[in-house]
């Protein structure tokens, strides 16, 4: 299958680096044995990475360092120490970034134990005769009073507990024949 200039040309540079996959290589190298326009861009493009190696090489040749941490403190000394206003955000942001787990594990051990001490310190419920509940939900003998009450738009129930205490339940949105 013969390949388009177009689909070659952008392969090029990955091919000149070595980072071109084994079977993409294959038919590159065969597109560029009968493509003079595309083996002159290839060797064009190798040109200037060798020239693009030597003028880095060159200039990291002729830097010198000596003193560099030291130009470095200097400036970090001349320069004005920020409030505490501005550096509390980088703080938080830096702590939470860096200990969110450990952060979120802690409050969830926190959370725990504090729901387990409120239960294990909670006085045990008395009935309106003085005598213990024993866990029952209802202390008098006539239980819940139920009303079903129609809403409009939702079918419900209103649940009338000991203690003055009113569950109220509806249900999804009916549908409304007509």
């Amino acid at each position: 299958m013969t390949r388009k200039c177009e689909e070659v040309v952008p392969l090029l540079g990955p091919m000149n680096d070595g980072a071109l996959e084994a079977d993409d290589r294959a038919w590159v190298e065969e597109h560029l044995r009968g493509c003079s326009s595309c083996s002159d861009r290839r060797a064009f493009l190798a040109a200037q990475g060798q020239a693009l190696r030597e003028v880095l090489a060159a200039r990291a040749a002729a830097a010198s360092f000596d003193g560099f941490a030291d130009q470095v403190m200097a400036r970090i000394e001349k320069a004005p120490r920020a409030s505490a206003a501005e550096r509390t955000p980088v703080w938080f942001r830096e702590m939470w970034g860096g200990h969110k787990g450990a952060f979120a594990a802690t409050v969830g051990v926190a959370l725990a134990a504090c729901m387990a001490l409120g239960v294990f310190f909670m006085p045990p419920r008395q009935a309106d005769d003085g005598a213990e509940a024993d866990g029952q939900v209802f202390a008098d003998a006539t239980g819940p009073e139920v009303q079903e009450v129609d809403f409009g738009t939702h079918d419900g129930a209103v649940l009338q507990l000991p203690d003055d205490t009113t569950v109220i339940w509806m249900s999804d949105d009916k549908t409304v024949q007509q």
